[in-house]
């Protein structure tokens, strides 16, 4: 799996994630799956700009500098909302936009624009609102 955090201004768009798994946490921004296309696995970028132009129509001219892979992070987590359990090792891929889209409402009921400090509180309203994987993303200073 992976998750690209989408900057801007020095600000993080956290999604409103619409989803089966995990609906309605507040994802940062885009979570998906690498894809296998004609039997290879797609790389983590690779994908990862993919979803960028689904979920917010985003392309490589929208972004200051390219698409960077930070790492990985392990969580597993149950969906209280479902039958759902994530238990996955994920990559945390980072980006900066140029300027603020607006996404695919398809994928998300909404966003919002939020500072890092705000978004590491741990202690805080927001972070509770996270999904797993960022609050251990947060956890590890990934974010």
């Amino acid at each position: 799996a992976y998750t690209v955090a989408i900057f801007c201004d020095n600000k993080i768009l956290l999604q409103h994630r619409k989803h089966p798994a995990f609906d309605g946490v507040l994802d940062a921004t885009i979570s998906s799956h690498q894809l296998m296309i004609n039997g290879q696995l797609e790389d983590t970028l690779t994908s990862s700009m993919n979803a960028l132009q689904r979920e917010w129509d985003i392309t490589e001219k929208d972004l200051l500098k390219p698409l960077s892979n930070l790492g990985s992070i392990y969580y597993k987590a149950k969906d209280k909302y479902s039958e759902f359990f994530e238990h996955e090792v994920c990559d945390v891929v980072v980006c900066e936009l140029k300027k603020v889209k607006e996404p695919n409402f398809e994928f998300a009921y909404g966003y919002s624009v939020v500072n890092t400090s705000e978004l590491r509180n741990t202690s805080s309203r927001l972070f509770s609102q996270l999904a797993p994987w960022v609050k251990t993303m947060v956890k590890e200073k990934f974010l």
